[in-house]
């Protein structure tokens, strides 16, 4: 049984509205950053809406530049919610981190915070909760993002504990999934007593993602990582603006349960050569990119489940492995896509292969055509399964997804190794068939 919850209505939270700088100075021209008209309503009030959803009913805002033109406007909306409010104006530019001390040193307790840039609507009770078994100093969520190289990048384990930060720009990209910081935290008392404790080793003006952050974490503090299992989106650049917009028309941003695409890797991701064991033979096929950016447009969530005996016969150690899937993640991250999971199955029932590893040659319930690594998505991913669809390209990958009751989509090209003509009805390339993915998702 899961601990009791945390009551949302007793955490107070920021909004630091001032400190993202000029990134929307091509949207919002000398406009106040957090102010700029989202579909007619200022993205700050959209944050404030969601803020409220989650049942918060006190919020700070650390403002820089050009608050003078907006209090009145945010008093009167928060007085219209009955919400608790209280500005904290900077009288000179601190940074992101600057600011949240001089916000602590008013009120040092444990607070939620969120960028002012942000549009999300997102349960924040994960990010909230307190769990006795996990210590933390703070959480922060973290989300696969469509521009990965200009993000910081943040790699965690299977229990979310945060192992290393990854701070852009790159000398050479880290072999890490494509997890990055979505710009909303959960600060608790010992992260605040250590920067309150610390202050006058930090410098005057100073940013919160890439200095402060990572000295906590070089001090030996631990962080705990939580899933984006909603929708947060930061609007940097015009094109971004533009996605969420989209996003908030068609629906998206509050949909909390999704379709679920998941995709069979060797043929239809990739080139199958029999025998995948290093990134070098690892072939992307034409299209796949183009097509994943646009499941992406579709919110859905995008799992890959593979089975892949190489494992079970010591030809690829799962570090190998994840390797791969890393390298697939980056390539796609460079033209704007991404997935948001790679499940993989180790196991192989026969014996008899030189080097195998014998804990592996089992018979197991994740290997496809068995349903396990389904199951293991849409235990972690909301998912709606009448509207969910495999794409594979075998006899195999069609059993799953009837045993799992699910739509199946073949793709196959005579150009694979085990292209079966006439077996089941197929398209050429994922690519192709995003149209039958759209029609039945949308249906």
């Amino acid at each position: 049984m899961k601990s009791p919850r945390p009551n949302p209505i007793d955490l107070r939270w920021v909004i630091l509205a001032g400190g993202v700088g000029s990134r929307l100075r091509t949207i919002t021209g000398d406009m106040p950053k957090c102010m700029v008209p989202l579909l007619g309503k200022p993205l700050l009030f959209h944050q404030i809406d969601n803020l409220v959803k989650n049942g918060v009913t006190s919020i700070d805002f650390l403002l820089g530049y050009n608050a003078h033109l907006i209090l009145e406007d945010i008093e009167n909306y928060c007085t219209n919610l009955e919400l608790a409010f209280e500005f904290f104006v900077e009288e000179e530019p601190l940074g992101t981190g600057g600011a949240l001390l001089n916000y602590w040193r008013h009120k040092p307790e444990k607070v939620g915070l969120v960028y002012g840039d942000l549009f999300f609507d997102l349960d924040l009770d994960e990010l909230v909760r307190s769990t006795q078994v996990q210590n933390y100093a703070w959480k922060q969520i973290i989300h696969p993002s469509s521009h990965l190289f200009d993000s910081d990048i943040i790699e965690s384990d299977s229990s979310g504990l945060i192992l290393n930060y990854y701070l852009k720009p790159f000398e050479s990209f880290p072999k890490v999934k494509n997890r990055t910081n979505a710009g909303i935290y959960f600060f608790n008392q010992e992260a605040i007593e250590w920067v309150i404790r610390n202050q006058a080793n930090l410098p005057r003006k100073f940013d919160l993602d890439r200095e402060l952050i990572p000295r906590m974490h070089a001090a030996g503090l631990q962080a705990r990582a939580v899933e984006d299992l909603g929708y947060c989106r930061d609007l940097g650049t015009p094109e971004r603006f533009k996605e969420v917009e989209r996003d908030i028309k068609s629906g998206i941003t509050s949909r909390k349960v999704r379709p679920m695409i998941f995709l069979d890797r060797d043929g239809v991701i990739n080139f199958d050569s029999g025998h995948i064991d290093n990134v070098d033979s690892f072939i992307l096929l034409d299209g796949v990119i183009e097509a994943i950016r646009m499941l992406n447009s579709l919110g859905v969530w995008i799992v890959v489940v593979t089975n892949q005996p190489v494992i079970a016969r010591g030809d690829l150690t799962t570090s190998g492995l994840n390797e791969i899937h890393c390298y697939l993640e980056s390539i796609l991250a460079k033209e704007g896509a991404y997935i948001n999971e790679v499940y993989f199955c180790p196991h192989h029932p026969e014996h008899g292969h030189l080097g195998e590893i014998p804990s592996l040659k089992i018979p197991c319930s994740c290997r496809k055509p068995n349903t396990g690594l389904l199951e293991s998505a849409v235990k972690k991913y909301p998912s709606d399964l009448s509207r969910s669809i495999l794409l594979g390209d075998s006899i195999r990958d069609q059993q799953t997804a009837k045993r799992f009751g699910i739509e199946f989509i073949g793709i196959q090209n005579e150009l694979q190794s085990n292209f079966s003509k006439g077996k089941f009805k197929s398209r050429a390339s994922l690519l192709d068939a995003i149209a039958d993915v759209s029609k039945h998702i949308t249906s």
